[in-house]
């Protein structure tokens, strides 16, 4: 809920039509936003979407201890230390929220769709951390109460707003998003903020309740990407994650 009065906070509340249509806030943000995109999460996709996330991490969980120690060398690491903090920074959650705000502005129905995958991703991320209460690689203090390093908050908010924009703009928005979504999620593997397995299932959970909340009250199918997060594919020690992102036709308000 603090998410979407964030969100309406930061719009301007005259440029658009009234968000709740006279509803009072409470029964709109269950009964028209969240409880809809939990319904639309039990679908075949979402079902494969997690799927493939828990097997991923599963998956990566065989390399983080490698990883780790690989990061501590200091040697071949995929950014420097400058660059890492500056994406770590960068994919703290403000960037998502600033759009899913800018959208409200100018594209209040894609905004809605952008500002429930935003909400749900926080909250599951909140509620998985503190379930599985895992401590970070450099045993780094956290902004939350508790060991909250699994599944990563970063990759998770950066890969809902990532599936978002690929949804509702096509790829050219679709392609920049995930490569931002995927550096930043290596930068903190990079700095031992996470573990490999870490930025895997928040990813997972980012792609998740971008698609969950896509397909609320989604009508319009014309201006639909199709989105598809391919099965794992082996590889020389360990699983490749694919997605496919298969471009429609572009909305006219891109």
């Amino acid at each position: 809920m603090l998410i979407f009065l964030l969100l309406l906070i930061c719009s301007t509340a005259s440029a658009f039509e009234d968000l709740t249509a006279g509803k009072p806030f409470v029964p709109w943000l269950w009964q028209d936003q969240l409880k809809p995109t939990i319904q639309n999460s039990l679908s075949t996709d979402g079902l494969l979407i997690i799927g493939s996330t828990l097997a991923g991490s599963a998956a990566a969980h065989h390399y983080d201890s490698e990883v780790y120690e690989h990061n501590l060398r200091g040697k071949d690491l995929v950014f420097d230390g400058k660059t890492s903090g500056f994406l770590g920074t960068l994919g703290g959650g403000g960037v998502g929220i600033g759009v899913a705000a800018a959208q409200l502005f100018f594209d209040q129905k894609n905004g809605l769709r952008h500002g429930r995958a935003i909400m749900m991703t926080s909250l599951t991320h909140v509620t998985s951390a503190f379930l599985v209460s895992r401590k970070r690689p450099d045993l780094r203090p956290d902004y939350l109460p508790f060991d909250s390093a699994y599944p990563s908050g970063h990759a998770s908010s950066i890969f809902a707003t990532a599936t978002s924009l690929a949804y509702a703009y096509g790829w050219l928005a679709g392609v920049p998003s995930f490569a931002l979504a995927a550096a930043i999620s290596a930068a903190r593997v990079s700095e031992n903020a996470h573990w490999l397995s870490d930025v895997v299932a928040g990813a997972g959970l980012g792609i998740f309740w971008g698609v969950a909340s896509y397909k609320v009250n989604d009508t319009e199918q014309n201006d639909r990407q199709a989105i598809q997060l391919l099965p794992p594919q082996p590889t020389q020690g360990g699983f490749l994650l694919s997605i496919k992102i298969i471009p429609g036709q572009i909305p006219s308000n891109f």
